[in-house]
């Protein structure tokens, strides 16, 4: 997955059984329209990227998480250290 990817334009598909997934809501801060960075074309690969950075929030499980919100994946794999 390309993390320049506009999220239209990206698919991923959580298998819960898999791994433990937790997600943490990413935030755009509000900028003044004189300190906005001009972005990228909003396609995926080939740089681009104005250089934003978000503010998270505390993770949520795969039950609270909201069509439509962006989110950093925080994933778990389940191994037996016996």
């Amino acid at each position: 997955m390309d993390p320049s990817c506009a999220p239209e334009n990206v698919t991923f598909t959580v298998v819960p059984t898999f791994s433990y997934f937790e997600f943490i809501p990413l935030h755009r801060p509000h900028h003044k329209a004189s300190e906005a960075v001009a972005g990228g074309d909003g396609g995926c690969g080939g740089g681009g990227g104005g250089g934003e950075d978000y503010v998270e929030d505390d993770p949520v499980p795969l039950s609270r998480v909201k069509i439509g919100q962006q989110y950093e994946i925080v994933l778990t794999t389940f191994t037996d250290n016996t």
